[in-house]
């Protein structure tokens, strides 16, 4: 019983740990490509376009700030829960609690993933506007008939 416990716990972390870096890589990814996007391209961002890209960046930096701390307060519950197996198996403590860093890493998880699914909306919104306002959308472009070559 203990040690499915114990593999099914392993099998909760690496799961959230693997969630959290996967928001760390596509949070870090979309910035990049945002920026060097932009940075290249000539599409006009402003008004509402300004506004939907402006936040989405905001919530994917929120996004990667908070996977990192998520990241940092889990290395601090394992070293407290460490350090609470070894005070238990040398009978300074009678019981177990949860070690106090956990429900940072809670709410920083929670935090992570609510601002990546923030940003996601929001550039999902820019990409909308970005639609609509192109001058190009609603034109059929037909082939330009060229004279074919007699030889």
């Amino acid at each position: 019983m203990m040690s499915e416990r114990t593999v099914l716990i392993t099998a909760q972390r690496e799961s959230e740990d693997n969630l959290i870096k996967t928001i760390i890589q596509l949070s870090s990814t979309m910035i990049a490509l945002t920026a060097g996007f932009s940075a290249q391209s000539n599409f006009d961002i402003s008004g509402s376009s300004f506004f939907a890209a402006a936040i989405g960046i905001i919530f994917l930096v929120l996004a990667t700030f908070f996977g990192l701390i998520e990241h940092w307060f889990a290395s601090k519950a394992y070293a407290q829960q460490q350090k609470l197996l070894v005070d238990y198996y040398q009978k300074k403590i009678s019981e177990f609690e949860d070690p106090k860093a956990n429900k940072c890493v809670r709410w920083s998880q929670r935090a992570a993933l609510i601002s990546f699914t923030i940003a996601m909306i929001f550039v999902a919104m820019l990409a909308v506007l970005q639609f609509k306002e192109s001058p190009n959308v609603g034109k059929i472009s037909t082939p330009s008939a060229t004279p074919s070559a007699k030889s």
